[in-house]
């Protein structure tokens, strides 16, 4: 684990020094948990997700890393980082300049390119949901409650929240 954890650091400071940052301040309830999840996982595509982590909470110039990011990494299956990961990259390449609301991944495609069941999407997305990164479609429904419309929300057609939008960006570098 010794090792993991400097090769953690190593990498994230690697990364830094690519770009020319120098590497600033990190605090512990950041830091701690980067490090000490970082050091555990055998993936090394979930390592390089740490790193990158790490790197973003030593750069100086770019936002803060939520405290809640180690936790959500730690939470995601390497599947689930990698598929995260392309509808992100595939959404900054297609969905530029629309909303988030307007972004979204639809479960047909999902099934079909990862080769997994509706019920195993269902499993993926509500976790995604339960963490905050993606949320349902969600559409008014034909009927009121005390006057306000009922929001209709369903697994088909899932959006990054912009919470998720930025957990995703900090794992990368």
């Amino acid at each position: 684990r010794f090792k993991n954890k400097v090769n953690l650091a190593l990498k994230a400071r690697d990364f830094l020094l690519a770009k020319g940052i120098e590497p600033s301040r990190v605090l512990p309830n950041v830091l701690l948990p980067i490090i000490e999840n970082g050091s555990l996982e055998e993936d090394d595509e979930m390592r390089e997700r740490w790193s990158a982590m790490l790197a973003n909470a030593a750069d100086a110039t770019g936002a803060p890393v939520h405290a809640s990011y180690p936790e959500i990494l730690k939470q995601l299956s390497p599947m689930e980082v990698k598929m995260l990961d392309a509808f992100y990259s595939e959404w900054l390449v297609a969905d530029a300049g629309r909303s988030t609301e307007q972004i979204g991944i639809m479960k047909d495609k999902v099934v079909a390119a990862y080769g997994i069941t509706e019920d195993q999407y269902k499993i993926l997305v509500g976790n995604w949901f339960r963490l905050g990164i993606c949320g349902p479609r969600t559409t008014a429904g034909g009927f009121n409650i005390g006057g306000l419309p009922v929001a209709l929300a369903d697994f088909d057609y899932v959006r990054f929240t912009p919470f998720g939008i930025d957990f995703i960006r900090t794992c990368r570098y």
